[in-house]
């Protein structure tokens, strides 16, 4: 059985083919990804610790922890929605 990252994956590799991806599929994405595209859409370019001091501000319930947060930054790096530049 497919996770729902899989299938994602599946979609943004069928959005490739189609020519790329577009801002409605941040729709598909889960929350805590999502989330992290519209600050990257909004800065185009952020580094680590400015993303961790952004993510800080967020009201208590909608704060990624560090770990959420790398994980997530690794499933959107690999998913091609971001390119990570250096460490």
């Amino acid at each position: 059985m497919a996770s729902v990252f899989d299938r994602l994956q599946k979609k943004i590799e069928d959005k490739r083919k189609e020519g790329g991806i577009t801002v409605l599929d941040l729709v598909d994405l889960p929350p805590a990804l999502r989330k992290i595209m519209k600050l990257m859409l909004r800065q185009l370019q952020m580094n680590y610790p400015q993303l961790v001091t952004t993510i800080e501000q967020f009201p208590e319930g909608e704060r990624l922890t560090r770990n959420n947060l790398d994980e997530a930054l690794e499933r959107l790096v690999e998913q091609a929605w971001l390119i990570q530049i250096g460490k």
